[in-house]
């Protein structure tokens, strides 16, 4: 068996409440052809076996080990609940309905960058028996390859050395809060879709000196600022930023992401856009050192130690809950962006991708994916009211950037049973 080491929190954290999973919709252009589905998703299991795990509990303590059934593909629109008899155990399982699949997948397991290789491989199989049976695979993992070691190796270490000391770093304080103080009635959660053409929005950035989430997250902070010119506390943008570059593990397949805070100062209101794009990647780039990231790494460190420390499964588990409350309320919003994802040959037969997660403990979340020519922006929130979508689209005409939005429909997220 496997002991936990990254991402502990979210085992010990989950519950019926709060799932901490992740649902990727893929839109092809064609309804999916069931068998040919499943039949990509079990060649693209045999590359990935790292995967393929289930959770065990004992009376103090959870670890992994191999999990060697089937994993679970169905034809629903319906999240599987994972970790239970649904997934045969699994931490992740596959659907489709119409011409979309769906991943569902524990946050624990992986992050973002840890799935999408799995999504490309997956779409890879499938239209090469769906559409061209000479597919080209350049840049896609497929099943029979050597698997690097660093692709399945926790990277996360046992300690981290005293001498690395924080440089500049960001002291953390309560946000401007939109589900306490903001126009919605949370508890009913909700996402919208806005598509944005890459090319125009690419141009855009270059000439303002900004990257995509950067700009997303300006845009967004000046339309709840537009909200709320009266706010009490500062508008800030947590931002989730990859850490295997400092972990030296950039094909690590764990959960490994750390959150940046970008504040949304009172000077910069009074700043062109381009000027307080500057603002945001001075912020990404300070907060963004080795040195800081290590400092995270230290702190969640610190946090399994706490973890460990509790006698039973019971008391972990409200330890868990303690901590995870006590990081509530430190930003207004979300951004979530690990660059565009290159599918190779079978992107011409996806039409889009959107990412949603568990909103159980979070004000709104903007995750972001670039595929086939489209920014797809998913707005995600604990409220189904589209206020702040709104103002964000009026940003958009303000700035002359093209988009199509889309209607609201409610979060479905798995469940989780472990």
């Amino acid at each position: 068996m496997e002991k936990l080491k990254s991402a502990m929190p979210y085992y010990y954290g989950a519950s019926k409440e709060s799932s901490n999973n992740i649902r990727f919709v893929i839109e092809m252009q064609d309804e999916i052809d069931g068998e040919m589905f499943a039949k990509a998703v079990k060649l693209s299991m045999s590359r990935y076996p790292y995967f393929c795990v289930r959770v065990v509990s004992t009376d103090q303590e959870l670890f992994l080990e191999e999990n060697k059934k089937d994993v679970v593909v169905a034809h629903t629109n319906e999240p599987i609940t994972l970790g239970g008899m649904d997934a045969n155990g699994h931490l992740l399982a596959f659907s489709w309905w119409g011409n979309q699949v769906y991943l569902d997948c524990f946050h624990g397991l992986s992050d973002g960058a840890g799935y999408l290789p799995l999504i490309n491989t997956v779409i890879y199989y499938y239209c090469r028996e769906r559409y061209d049976s000479n597919l080209n695979p350049e840049g896609i993992r497929l099943g029979g390859e050597a698997i690097p070691e660093e692709e399945i190796k926790d990277p996360y270490p046992d300690s981290v050395d005293d001498s690395i000391k924080p440089v500049g770093r960001y002291v953390r304080k309560p946000a401007f809060d939109l589900r306490s103080a903001g126009l919605c009635t949370p508890g009913n959660p909700f996402w919208y879709e806005v598509q944005i053409p890459e090319d125009a929005f690419m141009k855009y950035n270059r000439s303002n000196d900004a990257s995509p989430a950067v700009m997303i997250g300006v845009l967004m902070a000046r339309a709840v600022e537009e909200l709320h010119k009266d706010a009490d506390k500062p508008i800030v943008c947590s931002m989730a930023m990859n850490i295997r570059k400092t972990l030296h593990a950039m094909t690590a397949h764990h959960s490994l992401v750390t959150q940046l805070f970008l504040e949304y100062k009172e000077a910069m209101k009074k700043m062109d856009i381009r000027e307080q794009a500057t603002c945001f990647r001075g912020m990404i780039m300070i907060q963004g050192q080795d040195e800081n990231i290590w400092q995270s790494v230290k702190g969640n460190l610190k946090i399994n130690e706490r973890i460990h420390a509790m006698p039973d499964m019971k008391s972990k588990r409200m330890m868990t809950q303690q901590i995870v409350e006590s990081c509530v309320g430190l930003d207004t919003f979300k951004v979530s962006y690990v660059g565009k994802n290159h599918m190779g040959a079978a992107e011409k037969y996806v039409k889009g991708m959107h990412v949603v997660l568990d909103m159980n403990r979070n004000n709104m979340m903007i995750e972001v994916s670039a595929v086939h020519g489209w920014f797809h922006l998913t707005f995600q929130q604990n409220w189904a009211e589209d206020v702040y979508v709104k103002a964000f689209l009026r940003q958009l005409d303000k700035e002359g950037i093209t988009y199509k939005a889309k209607e609201g429909q409610p979060i479905k997220v798995a469940s989780i049973d472990f």
